[in-house]
């Protein structure tokens, strides 16, 4: 990273009390593409279109069919080209948004606007990474993160920002830091902790209204844009059956870089729920870690 990307927003952290800049993630570079170019041309033929025809129906309504042309042809040519202008306006706009991370909060710029989040305005954040496969055969990778904050705004991370995977990351690690803490010591005091669909208690984890005891709990973690909640077999014939199961599955389909299946790790499927839809995955993710397998008395 350059260190004129660093200091860039430094003086906007400063004046938003934000302290130093410690990253600067921009839109990534993207220039004129195929699709864009062809979109717009299509968008500006269609309004021409539009246009003239306004300014046929213009001269008709004025009983003046005989400039038809004269009204029908510079109508449409300023709709269509107000019609680009507008959309490059939009697009030079758009490429000037960035994520700047400094040691209090962050710096979103999005479409001209600057909108400064402090650290400890972050109630929340849900993550939305998924893996694209075509034939079997990994194609890449997309993230989006959504923060929520305590006034109820919320504010979206989109996935076109440099280094987008560094930034989720660096921004989980800050959120989770500063709010595990406080779910811990809610967590001991017996309070139910709500992340989505799930309820983690002392007594386990429960999903719409279903328990699973924690010394039940086999393991909990992210797979595939999914939160994968697994339970202990409890009898020899529950897993032949799931053993069987995941035979018939294989056979069906096929995904590149999939897990040993549960069956072999003396697992039962329990709970699978889209992360996306987990605000604080982490935090989960750290609770779920150091209650499995245990009985709170």
């Amino acid at each position: 990273m350059a260190i004129g990307q660093v200091q860039a927003p430094a003086g906007e952290a400063a004046n938003y009390g934000l302290g130093a800049c410690r990253g600067f993630h921009k839109r990534a570079a993207a220039g004129l593409s195929g699709r864009w170019m062809l979109g717009v041309g299509l968008l500006a033929v269609y309004v021409f279109i539009v246009g003239m025809a306004a300014g046929v129906g213009l001269a008709n309504l004025l009983k003046h069919e005989e400039h038809e042309t004269v009204l029908g042809l510079p109508l449409g040519a300023l709709a269509a080209g107000l019609v680009v202008w507008w959309l490059w306006r939009v697009k030079k706009r758009r490429d000037g948004d960035s994520v700047a991370l400094c040691e209090e909060g962050m710096i979103v710029t999005e479409r001209g606007k600057i909108a400064p989040i402090r650290w400890d305005e972050i109630a929340a954040l849900s993550q939305k990474v998924q893996t694209l496969f075509v034939n079997g055969i990994k194609t890449g990778t997309t993230f989006q993160y959504t923060l929520s904050l305590r006034n109820g705004a919320t504010r979206k991370i989109y996935p076109q920002l440099e280094r987008i995977a560094e930034l989720g990351a660096a921004i989980d690690s800050e959120v989770t830091r500063r709010l595990l803490p406080s779910y811990v010591a809610m967590f001991d005091a017996g309070q139910p902790i709500v992340l989505g669909e799930f309820t983690l208690t002392r007594q386990g984890i429960a999903r719409y209204g279903q328990l699973l005891p924690w010394e039940q709990v086999a393991n909990v973690y992210p797979n595939a844009g999914f939160l994968i909640v697994t339970s202990r077999a409890r009898s020899a014939a529950e897993l032949v059956a799931k053993k069987t199961l995941e035979g018939v599955r294989t056979a069906i389909t096929s995904v590149a870089g999939t897990r040993t299946p549960m069956s072999a790790r003396g697992e039962v499927g329990w709970a699978k729920a889209p992360a996306a839809k987990i605000p604080n995955l982490s935090i989960l993710l750290r609770l779920a870690s150091q209650c499995q397998g245990v009985r709170f008395e």
